[in-house]
């Protein structure tokens, strides 16, 4: 995934980081809680709705095996990064 470690963010702090769409909720960056790099991304739902990221950029093949990870952290429910 293009900027998967989240290190650019060419719109801002409060944008969604390069190559990413902010759909839903909001978005910060965050150093302080990371597992590499700089930064991580900080997920946040605003009025009810779920927060949602997505991006258009991933090129996948027909019958082939892709595998997604991530990591999540939550110090308050409904936060996560």
């Amino acid at each position: 995934m293009p900027n998967g470690d989240f290190e650019s963010w060419s719109s801002g702090a409060s944008s969604a980081p390069d190559a990413l769409s902010l759909d839903a909720g909001s978005v910060a960056r965050e150093g302080t809680t990371k597992t590499i790099g700089s930064y991580s991304m900080k997920i946040t739902g605003t009025g009810g709705d779920y927060p949602l990221v997505t991006t258009n950029i991933i090129t996948v093949e027909p019958s082939t095996t892709y595998t997604f990870s991530s990591w999540a952290y939550s110090d308050v429910t409904g936060n996560a990064r």
